[in-house]
Parts: structure tokens; sequence; C-alpha cells
């Protein structure tokens, strides 16, 4: 499917901040007014075996990057009857999150229910109910994403501590733009089509980081744990195989084995473990900081100054215990999943007046009994986030004890040992980071161009238009009987057949291919399926429906305008044929009795063929069709077949 970006003259201002410019005919209203229905989620007790057992979505559950759920390894609750009633998902129902979040995605959150198993959802998510008689649930799933990336949500969050609980009310009372349900369906067509592109574009690239990360994180692995060592020849370094001789067992069982001149050591006895309680509010009489929050620290390597560090406030006491220093190791503490937690970042340079925000801990070499280079790739390792995984604890939101962090077992051994590892994967992991760092700049603005074109498709902004394919042929033609019907209102000859000699001449005369089958007949080239589908295809539309009218022992069919018989119009804009040729062939043909329009169409249905053969001349002609068509042919006197050869070259629509 195609689209085009609207003329500002099609707009007008919606007064609404993030919606902007809305089509004239497209409607404004608030989001509660789609909803039938809004109820919190159930979390039940523990599954019994009986009827009552279901399955209770959670949040973790959701493929936010396709606005659905996962289909796999769903939790089940029993849920009692009375809960269970009013919260059962149906097929186009949408979940919201309501609570939990956190600082890289916000609560807020809204997908599609398009499971065909019977669930719930948990008490951290709402059901809602559409009204899909004027909404399409994708379609306002849609433009709750919309809302989303553009961080309208943030107005009707309330934050508690470690918590974020989204106002619904409020929330559903923005406005938003839209159009009828026609529209909404093509408008989700089209981006359910583009979405697979930039998905399959963006899922290339992650295949390529995951590559890399793997390549990088076996190297990491093999170094750190000491199953390669690193050794220096000319200042240029390299790595040897251990022997199995050299290796012993750690006694950890994901650590496996290390040198037999190394040790191990919990954590709490070669570093200094600070959990951080700096929040990211202003208050006054205190000094103003900068603050290296969550997010700086999940989405860094190395903790730089080209971070751009909110503005916050500390007392003398927390200035003092968390300002950043050369060489401290930031770890996030907690997460929405226990598999994303323990993420660490390397503090790589002086700061003056930058704190440790909360939700952070900071590893710092105060002991001097580790280099801090080496201890931040120790916490790289899969071993470290599969232990911590395992430590964290939770339901909604996790989180690690500092008891998780003390009781971690490191290994121990010569510091110049460690520094040489250190610099070594400094020099070996800079070409995959700066690999992965393109390619995720580059992941970053697919997924932009995405949302921006769904921003700019659900609000009007840019029109979808349906792409001339196969598929589309039979809507093409709809269109053109729609234009030839409604010019033909006072033709006292129009009907059934004229209809359909007309669409075959426009056909013929300017090469359009909609698939029509036209065959020899008594009343000239017919197809006799296609008048039908027409008619069916025009009053699903609303456009117009045929009916039949008695006269005596006469019956015709007139074409009833219907209430969207206008919106045909606006496809005779030049994107399917030149509109000037159609309206040549209709003005010819207007005044036309019935007959005499099958006079014109079996001509130049003969024509056609006998030019494909190179045998066009008069003879041949009338030969054509009184000996090799149909016997009714011949019941025309050969007179009228004359004229009508002699007037179709003098219109130029053969030549003999």
């Amino acid at each position: 499917m195609k689209y085009r970006i609207r003329e500002q003259n099609e707009l007008k201002p919606s007064g609404v901040a993030w919606v902007g410019d809305i089509l004239k005919d497209w409607g404004l209203t608030k989001i509660k007014r789609f909803v039938i229905n809004l109820i919190g989620g159930v979390w039940g007790n523990n599954e019994e075996n009986n009827e009552n057992d279901v399955i209770c979505l959670r949040v973790a559950d959701i493929d936010y990057d396709k606005l659905i759920f996962n289909e796999n390894n769903f939790t089940v609750r029993n849920i009692s009857n009375g809960e269970l009633k009013s919260r059962i998902l149906k097929k186009n129902d949408l979940v919201i999150e309501k609570s939990g979040g956190g600082e890289k995605t916000p609560v807020g959150r809204v997908v599609l229910y398009d499971l065909e198993q019977k669930a719930v959802c948990s008490n951290f998510m709402n059901k809602i109910s559409i009204n899909n008689q004027v909404m399409n649930s994708k379609f306002l799933v849609l433009i709750f994403n919309s809302l989303y990336s553009q961080r309208v949500v943030l107005e009707s969050i309330k934050q508690t501590t470690g918590i974020q609980n989204l106002d619904t009310d409020n929330y559903l009372s923005n406005y938003i733009s839209y159009p009828n349900i026609d529209e909404q369906q093509k408008i989700v067509h089209f981006l359910d089509e583009k979405s697979k592109i930039f998905d399959d574009a963006i899922s290339k690239k992650e295949q390529l980081i995951a590559k890399l990360e793997l390549a990088k994180q076996a190297l990491i692995s093999e170094v750190v744990t000491g199953k390669l060592k690193v050794v220096e020849n000319n200042s240029k370094r390299h790595t040897i195989k251990r022997a199995p001789s050299e290796l012993k067992p750690s006694g950890v069982e994901w650590l496996g084995v290390i040198p037999n001149e190394w040790k191990i050591k919990k954590l709490k006895y070669i570093s200094e473990i600070i959990s951080s309680n700096v929040d990211k509010k202003s208050y006054e009489g205190q000094e103003k900081v900068l603050l290296c929050n969550y997010v700086d620290v999940y989405k860094n390597d190395l903790v730089t100054n080209k971070i751009d560090f909110m503005e916050a406030t500390a007392n003398e006491s927390e200035i003092k215990k968390f300002s950043l220093q050369f060489g401290d190791i930031l770890i996030t503490k907690d997460s929405e999943s226990p598999d994303d937690i323990a993420i660490p970042a390397y503090v790589n340079e002086n700061f003056e007046n930058v704190l440790c925000g909360y939700h952070l801990a900071i590893l710092r070499n105060s002991k001097k009994e580790v280099y801090s280079k080496y201890l931040f790739r120790f916490f790289e390792l899969v071993g470290v986030r599969n232990y911590f995984e395992t430590m964290a604890k939770g339901v909604t939101r996790y989180g690690l004890s500092l008891d998780a962090f003390k009781n971690i077992f490191v290994p121990h051994f010569d510091l110049t040992e460690q520094k040489q590892i250190s610099k070594y994967l400094d020099e070996k992991l800079i070409h995959f980071d700066n690999t992965i760092a393109k390619t995720k700049q580059s992941i970053t603005k697919l997924k932009e161009a995405k949302e921006a074109l769904i921003s700019e498709a659900v609000t009007g902004k840019i029109e979808v238009i349906e792409k001339e394919s196969k598929a589309n042929e039979y809507f093409q033609r709809r269109v053109l009987a729609a234009y030839f019907i409604d010019n033909s209102k006072n033709d006292i000859y129009f009907g059934r057949v004229k209809l359909q000699k007309l669409l075959y001449m426009a056909e013929a005369v300017n090469n359009l291919d909609f698939g029509s089958d036209y065959r020899r007949h008594a009343m000239g080239p017919h197809d006799s399926k296609m008048i039908h589908s027409i008619e069916s295809q025009l009053q699903k539309s609303k456009w117009f429906e045929a009916q039949k009218i008695k006269n005596g022992n006469f019956e015709k069919v007139e074409y009833i305008a219907l209430e969207n018989h206008t919106e045909y119009l606006k496809y005779l804009d030049g994107r399917y044929w030149k509109q000037e040729n159609i309206e040549y062939i209709f003005n010819l043909m207007k005044g036309m009795r019935t007959l005499q329009a099958e006079i014109v169409a079996t001509v130049y249905s003969a024509y056609i063929d006998l030019s494909k053969e190179n045998r066009v001349s008069t003879e041949n002609l009338l030969d054509e069709i009184l000996n090799h068509w149909h016997d009714n042919k011949k019941k025309i006197p050969q007179e009228n077949w004359l004229k009508a050869i002699e007037w179709m070259c003098e219109k130029q629509l053969i030549k003999v």
C-alpha cells in the first residue's frame, strides 16, 4: 500500500498538542467515549487443577514491539467465579499496564488481546472493552502507542516509592482524532504492512548484535576466568590457552575451572559496596548536583561526561558518600524482570559534583584488592548475570539485596595480571563495541521512523492509498462502475447490460487489466460473474444498490445511491487511470441505446482479435461478427454493423 502526505489545506488545527493538525472530516473526542467497560485485573490464588484454573497474563508476557501478548509459558492462577465472570478477556479487548513501570519503560503501555485461550490479566493491568462498531481495537492500540512514544502518558502517572501508578481515568480523557471504521481498518492494514518491513530490518540488525555479543561474551569469559592467559611480547598483547594441568575447579559451579594460582573471594572482602538512596527530587537548602541515574547506567558501558546527567539536590553527607570517582563500577540493583538485572557501567573519568542515583549500587576499589576494570569485566559475564537472576526477589519488580552483591564469589589473583587482562580486553572489545553501538543507533533510527509513521497515519497527516495490485483490481473496477452509474442517472437506457459494455470499452480501449473474463456472447463481450460481483461490492461499501424495477413484462435494473456514494470521487485523481480517457469513452456512449452499445462493444472486441492476427479489414470484421460470434448477431442488419464500423473509425476507436 502507498501513502501521500496531505496538503495543509486538507487539515485543520485539532486544538490538542500531541495530535496537532487533523483532517477536516475526522472526528475529535476523548478516548473514554469508545470504552464499553474498564475493569482491573486479578491475581487470584495458586492453581488447584479445577475449572477455575485460568491463564493470568502478566506484564512480562507482553511483546511491545508487536503490541500483543507472547504465546508461551503462561502463568496459571485459580480465580473465583465472582472475579472471573467480568474479567475474562475476549478477542479485540485491550489491556493497559496500570502499575509498575520504571525509568526505562514508564507505566501505561497498551496491547491488543488476540489469543484464543481463556485468560485474565493480572492485578497490575486493566482490561478495556471497546465499542468496535465505531472504533477498531488495533487502530486504538496504535493511537495508544503514539501517545506513549510521545510521552503524553507521563502526565497521567503518579509516582510512589519504586512504583508508578497510572491514573487511567485521566489518561482515557485524552482527546484523539479518528476517521470512519473503514478508514481505520485501511490504516491498520497499511501499518501492519509497513511495520513488518521495519520489524524485519530491525530483527536482522538485532541478530547481528546477538552474534557480536555472543562472540564478545565468549572472549570475556575465556580471559576473565583465566582459561586464556594474556601475555605481552614487544608491547603487543595476545593470549595462549592454558593446559588442563594448569587449571583447577573453582568450587563455584557457574565459574568452572580457574588457574591453579588463583583464589576466589566473596566480593565483600575485596570491594566496598555502597547502595545509593539519592532520589531525583530537589529540596530547598540542599546543594545542587548532577545525578547519574538508572538509565544512564543501563544504556552505557562507560560513564563519561558525554552523558546528559539530570539536575537534582543532595545534602552534604550524600555528596560525600555517593559522588562518583574514577574507577567506580555502578550496578543496577532492580529491574522489571529478573534476567535484566545487575547491569554494570564503569566510571571512566573523574567527575565533579556528579552523584550516583537511586536504584543503583557502587562497587568501589577502596581496599585495593582488585583492579577496577577487571571487576567491571567480571560483572559482564553471563554466569554473573545468571547468578543475580536467581538472587532477585519480587513479583512485578525485582530487586537485589546488598547481601546478594556481598556474597558473590570473585576470582582473586595478582593485580598485575588483572591489569593485563583488562588492557587486552579493552584493545579487543573496542571493535565489537563500535560495531554494536553503530548497529544500535541504526535500530534506534528505524524504531523512530516506525513510530513517526504510526503517529502520522493515526492522526490523518498521511493518506493511505490502496496500491494498484492484483488484489485491488476489483476495487478499481468498482470505482469505474460507480463513476458510470453516478453519471448515468438521466440515461433511460442505462442498466446492467449497458454498464457492462461501458466497463468493457473503458478497460479495452485504455488497456486496463481488472481481471475480467469477457467472452463472446449474444449480448457482445460478456463476463457472467463480473456484474454481480460489482453490485455486491457497491452495496457493501454503501455506494449504490441494484434494484429490479418491473414494468409489466419488462424488468430493468436501476442503481440507487446510498449514503457513501460520493466516496468514489476521490479515487478519480489519476492514481488508477487517466480520467480524461474514461470520460471520452463515456461521452461517446452515454446517449446510445442498449443495442447500440452492444454493437460498438462487439465490433471493438472483434477488432482486437483480428489485430492480433494482422487481419483487420471491414470484410473480415463483418465475417468475424456474423459467422464466428453468435447466431443472434445475424439478426442485426448488416447495414447497422457497417455504420458502427464507420463511426468507430471516425472517433479513432479503430483503424480499418
